[in-house]
This record gives structure tokens, sequence and C-alpha cells, in this order.
């Protein structure tokens, strides 16, 4: 898990920064009316993408997706752990849709082989991203339920 943590971070990072470098080189660009710059906002717009989905299996593994307390503060012990399973259950169907349905929509444009407008790009290769952010929202659900079971028990 400290290797998936450093990899994760360092994706984030380096898909933000190349989003953030390309939309700089096409305001650049503007200045030079010869130059092409069609392919920039496609290219900032597909890295930024990446970076966020990548983001969504981070912010869960931190614990950073908005939460629900207040409930806790008023109901019993044995309610709360209800409510958290049931949100486990729900979330981990979520992760299994999202890297399911992302699945499908990948083998589908693969086998149309779509290509994006200014670039090029093979349309399955930017609907990868969504069944890796399925596979690690799983992979951090399962981590942090298992966390949570090992401290109380339900």
């Amino acid at each position: 898990m400290k290797y998936l943590r450093i990899i994760e971070n360092n994706l984030v990072v380096i898909f933000f920064l190349l989003g953030v470098i390309t939309n700089l080189i096409g305001i650049a660009l503007r200045f030079f009316p010869s130059i092409p710059q069609y392919w920039v906002p496609e290219t900032y717009t597909l890295l930024f993408l990446i970076a966020i989905f990548i983001g969504f299996g981070t912010a869960l593994r931190d614990g950073k997706h908005i939460t629900v307390d207040l409930a806790n503060r008023f109901t019993s012990k044995t309610v709360q752990s209800a409510m958290m399973l049931l949100s486990y259950l729900l979330s981990l169907a979520f992760g299994v849709l999202f890297m399911v349905s992302g699945y499908f929509i990948v083998v589908k444009t693969f086998k149309q082989g779509l290509t994006t407008p200014d670039i090029g790009l093979p349309v399955w290769i930017t609907y990868l991203i969504m069944p890796i952010t399925g596979i690690l929202i799983l992979i951090h659900l399962i981590n942090f339920i298992v966390k949570h079971f090992r401290k109380e028990e339900f």
C-alpha cells in the first residue's frame, strides 16, 4: 500500500503539472498565429481529467470525501455500525459499477475505433481511466473496511 500511495500521489502531481504546462504553452502559442494550437484544449482537458480521476481514489484513501458525522452524535453504537456497514456496501457497489461500466465503455470504444477529433488519440485510451479509478476505489475501500473491522466489532 505504501508504494501505491507514492505512485498515486506522483501521478496526480505529474498529470496536473502536465495539464498546467500544456495550458501555458497554449497561451504562449496565441502570440504566434502561424503555429496551430488546436491540440491544446483537448490535451490539457484529458490531463486534468486523469489527475482528477486518480484523485478520487486518493481522496477516499485519505478520508477526504464528504461525510455525514452529525447522525453519529445522536445514535447508538449499534445504529452507527449498521449505517457504516450500509455505507461500505453502497460504496463497494459504486466502485464495482464504476469499474465494470468503465470496462464496457473501453471495450465498446475500442471496437468502434473512435478517435478524438483534434489529436487523433483513440478514445478507448481516454476511457481507460474509468476502470482504473474503479479499481483504485475498491482497493482503498477494502483496505479501509479491513482497518475499520480491526478497530471495532459489529
